[in-house]
Parts: C-alpha cells; structure tokens; sequence
C-alpha cells in the first residue's frame, strides 16, 4: 500500500503541474521550480554560486544553470537538472574558463554557452558533460547567446566592447562581427533567422541586425537601460524589457514602431519597491503554447505572466531573492 502511495505521488509530479517556471535566485544560490497554474514553489534546488542563466533542452529532459558567480567568488561550473523532477544529475566543472552565462541548446543533449574569463563560446555534451569545442571571442564581455534556426551559427553580444559576434559553429571560428551600442548585452533572434535584436544598456538604444546581409539596419529608441529582448506572437511583436523605467515595451516588427509600454508597478502579488514606484524587469520566457510571456522582476523577487493577446500583465510568481535567470519546462 506504501509503495502504492509513494508511486502514485511521483506519477502525479510528472503529470501534474503540466507547466513549470524554473527561477534562478541569484542572492541565494537555488533555483526555484514554480508550478505556473497554481503560482506555487514545488521545491527550491541548491546551485553553484551565482546562477545566472538556465535552459531546458527541446526534449524537456535536463535544465542547465550556468553558475557565473562574482567577482569576488567566481565560478566555472554548469549545473545540469534532470526534469521534471529537478533532481541534480551532474555538475560540469569548465576548467580554465570561469564564469560561464549565456546558454543555448543544439540538440537534446548538446547546448553552447559562454564564459567571461577568458572570452569564449563552448559546445558542451550535457549527458557527458564534457566540452567538445571552444572558441575564443574577439571581442571582450561575451555574454549572452542564441541561435539561427539550423543551429549552424551562434550570436553573441559582447558587453565591453559594443559588438555582436557571429560564430561559425561548422567551422569553429569567428564569422563576422556587427558593431551595435554601448553594453550590448539583451540579445534575441527571430524565428526564421533573418532580424537579431541586441539591447544597449548604457545607450538607450536596441541595434536590429540582418544576418543575411550581416549588418545593422535600424536602431530603436527603447527608453532607459534595455536589458534583454525577446521576439513573440510569431515574430510580430518584440519586447524590451526596459530596466530604466520598470516597463517592458512592446514593438510592432512590421515597422518598428512601439505598440504598448507595459509598467511593472501595482502589480498582485508583488511588494512595492523600495525605491521608485516600479519594479525592474529582466529576462524573458515563453509558454510552449506561445499565448503567455514571463520576465523576472529583479527588485520585486517575483516573475510576471503576460497575456500577450492583450498586452496585461495577468498574474504573478513569487521566487527567491534576487531573480535572475528564467525556463520554462512543459509536458511534451
């Protein structure tokens, strides 16, 4: 009767909740896993020190944390979850290369990420967890990455030196780079591959490249401090999240004008900040049905839901402290 009780509660974890918010917790080192339907924290995980950045692979299987640390505690590991259960199934420890961030999957088992010390993007076997191929950057900060569609090349923006970088995965060498604003950092990619979209901290500014014709063509006035950018509702709407002004902004890509500004203030659920009257928005994550938008409210210790067919703001997720980088996991 016991081990009929005990299976039928590890076979309700996996068939209930159908959707789980994965929330990095910077100022704790854990990360939260938020069942979404009933805005409840299923359990709290330990990581390595500093997470910044998490992914779930396209099979749903593993969630990878990279473990960027500080400057005055750096780290160089990559924590990888086994899902839905959010059982830790090995840590990748990456050597000489300290601070890893930004991270994107290949293949169900095979992801790239990069590492601020020294500058470069590695191609890692997550099940083996060994790296099979570093690039070193020539342009310093690399910090976040995407991919284009046939996973054969990798972007990647590069805090220090205003410069999107373009990797030739294939060839495992640099293949051109894009001049954007100060502190690029936010960047994203279109689903057919064609528009990057690279957000300038310090410059107000979001640089839009082609990657065909592998220049930059339009540069959008945001509003303050444009930490990351994320394509939506079939690359017909862009959003920032505007770090300056506590907004997420919302462009039209047919002609890249602003649609909607969507403030972080007065929102259920969410303490008021300490300072000012909004909180500060930050990474983005998308439902596998593509009807719901989440970023993480750095300040608020909370990630809000957004309806994207009415640009509102619908319900929020308490998380840890200082909440960083967010996934999604969903039943296939």
């Amino acid at each position: 009767m016991i081990a009929q009780i005990v299976a039928a509660a590890v076979l309700g974890f996996i068939a209930e909740p159908k959707e789980v918010l994965l929330v990095l917790n910077k100022a704790e080192d854990t990360v939260s896993l938020i069942d979404t339907s009933a805005s409840k924290t299923l359990k709290t995980i330990p990581t390595g020190h500093g997470p910044n950045e998490v992914m779930v692979s396209p099979d749903g299987k593993w969630a990878t944390i990279a473990n960027m640390g500080t400057a005055q505690k750096r780290d160089k590991t990559i924590t990888v979850l086994e899902m839905p259960e959010g059982k830790v199934a090995r840590t990748i420890d990456l050597g000489e290369f300290q601070r890893p961030h930004g991270m994107a999957y290949l293949s169900n088992t095979r992801m790239v990420t990069t590492t601020h010390e020294p500058e470069a993007l590695h191609v890692i076997n997550v099940v083996e967890g060994k790296v099979e191929k570093s690039i070193l950057s020539p342009a310093r900060g690399l910090h976040m990455v995407v991919l284009s569609p046939d996973k054969k090349t990798a972007y990647g923006s590069c805090v220090y030196d205003q410069k999107m970088v373009a990797f030739d995965l294939v060839k495992g060498e640099v293949a051109y780079q894009v001049t954007c604003g100060n502190r690029a950092e936010g960047i994203s990619i279109s689903s057919d591959g064609r528009t990057v979209a690279v957000g300038n901290v310090g410059e107000e500014t979001v640089t839009l490249i082609d990657t065909v014709k592998k220049n930059s063509f339009k540069s959008l006035a945001a509003c303050p401090a444009p930490i990351r950018t994320f394509f939506a509702d079939s690359d017909k709407l862009m959003f920032v999240s505007a770090a300056g002004t506590g907004e997420v902004v919302v462009f039209n890509t047919s002609d890249w004008s602003e649609k909607k500004r969507i403030p972080m203030s007065d929102l259920p659920g969410v303490e008021k900040p300490q300072q000012g009257d909004r909180h500060v928005p930050m990474n983005f994550a998308i439902s596998k049905d593509g009807k719901r938008l989440f970023v993480v409210l750095v300040t608020g210790n909370a990630v809000a839901e957004i309806d994207i067919a009415s640009l509102k703001v619908t319900k929020t997720h308490k998380s840890g402290q200082l909440p960083d980088g967010i996934a999604i996991w969903s039943q296939s």
